[in-house]
């Protein structure tokens, strides 16, 4: 806020003050949490400038990984605080339906040490995670970053739709 004197706010979705009109509202991470979230994206709808914009990243519960891992994927083992799963399908319904127009889904990949990506294959399978931490010469690389995208993220783009759709 300081740096470059944006309006940035902190606090939970029904905090924020019904008259502000935000260019950008993202929701990273976060969305599988909410206890309503098409309550919370209705009421966010009506936040947003009318040429803004809202981001969202969220777990893609219907990719192949997804469904290959199943329980065993860390997203799916962590019931307790993620209330809701979406697909590419769901997320598109839940923004139409609270006045959302999708801009844009792209899968999202992430950046790992390599000694973290093999800690998390370990969880999956103890053997293989041992097998490649052995196999890692030499041992500096298991510092090293290494980018994959398993298509379990997805980033989403919507801008609002019509103003009598909400």
């Amino acid at each position: 806020r300081a740096k470059y004197t944006f309006d940035v706010q902190h606090g939970g979705i029904a905090d924020l003050v019904p008259n502000t009109r935000f260019q950008v509202i993202s929701l990273m991470d976060v969305i599988e949490h909410l206890t309503d979230p098409l309550e919370d994206l209705r009421h966010l709808r009506r936040l947003v400038a009318p040429d803004g914009f809202l981001v969202v990243s969220t777990m893609d519960s219907d990719s192949l990984t997804c469904r290959l891992l199943g329980k065993r994927l860390e997203d799916f083992r962590r019931v307790r605080e993620h209330l809701y799963f979406f697909s590419r399908n769901t997320i598109r319904d839940a923004l139409a339906a609270t006045g959302w127009r999708l801009v844009g889904i792209e899968s999202l990949g992430h950046t790992f040490r390599v000694s973290m990506l093999i800690d998390r294959i370990e969880l999956v399978s103890p053997l293989l995670g041992k097998t490649l931490r052995f196999f890692v010469r030499p041992r500096w690389l298991l510092q090293a970053n290494f980018y994959v995208n398993p298509r379990t993220k997805i980033l989403i783009w919507a801008v609002p739709s019509a103003p009598d759709s909400v």
